[in-house]
């Protein structure tokens, strides 16, 4: 705040939400094999990228409609889940559009599916994403739809599984979703404070969680990711200012 403040816009003057390496609310991250991390800067609607000690290098989008169409891939509107592909490529989850796109590492398009709808390989608010480290498919929490999508690598649509939950539609109950090395995907249910687990086959295999703050019980959780060496669930528990760590369901 002010000239005292010690922050300096690093492309000029203006707020100091919208400069080459500041954030308006990000909600996604991912890191790539060379240390790259990108972010979905999410009410900014773009995605900036940074090396591996935070250095800024270059960013794509702006913040627009497509109407819940298919259109000008630059056009995002609250971007929110991220993910690297097994080819390296960036795939994006642009909320707002009701889409999910491929790009190159440098913000070439590849390839973008869906527009709103509840057909298969249409959304309603899909919030994120995530690949199967086993065979590359590609989960989308489509969340207002109440269901997981299965896609192939390509892009292709491959299976849809419904969710006991994704009631709300409040603002910040957005479900996040991580697929572990064994097939099993994960998925947050902020609003009722818990994680789903399906096996390979789309079936509910598990569940834990319940509100509270005392150690296991949640509130809000939101951000997913899956350690597979350590074997481990790490879940941003946002309302309880902390990440919790959870062994991988057997």
């Amino acid at each position: 705040q002010g000239e005292g403040g010690g922050c300096v816009d690093p492309d000029g003057a203006g707020p100091l939400i919208l400069g080459d390496g500041q954030f308006r609310e990000p909600w996604g991250v991912a890191a790539a094999a060379n240390g790259e991390i990108f972010v979905a800067d999410t009410w900014n609607g773009r995605i900036q990228v940074f090396d591996r000690d935070g250095k800024f290098l270059r960013k794509w989008g702006f913040f627009n409609t497509t109407n819940g169409e298919l259109g000008d891939a630059n056009a995002l509107f609250g971007p929110r889940g991220i993910q690297i592909a097994r080819d390296g490529n960036l795939l994006v989850a642009d909320t707002g559009n009701k889409r999910i796109l491929i790009y190159t590492p440098t913000g070439e398009l590849v390839t973008q599916i869906g527009g709103g709808g509840v057909v298969a390989g249409k959304f309603d608010e899909p919030t994120a994403l995530t690949v199967d480290p086993s065979d590359g498919a590609i989960f989308v929490a489509d969340a207002w739809n109440r269901r997981i999508q299965k896609f192939g690598a390509d892009l292709q649509f491959q299976a849809e599984w419904p969710v006991p939950g994704w009631e709300s539609k409040e603002i910040f109950h957005k479900p996040f979703i991580a697929a572990a090395g064994n097939g099993d995907v994960y998925v947050s249910d902020p609003q009722f404070a818990r994680i789903f687990v399906y096996n390979k086959a789309g079936g509910i295999k598990a569940s834990f969680g319940k509100p509270g703050a005392e150690n296991g019980n949640m509130a809000l959780p939101n951000g997913l990711a899956i350690d597979n060496q350590a074997s481990v669930l790490l879940v941003a528990d946002s309302d309880n200012n902390r990440v919790m760590a959870f062994p991988l369901v057997p």
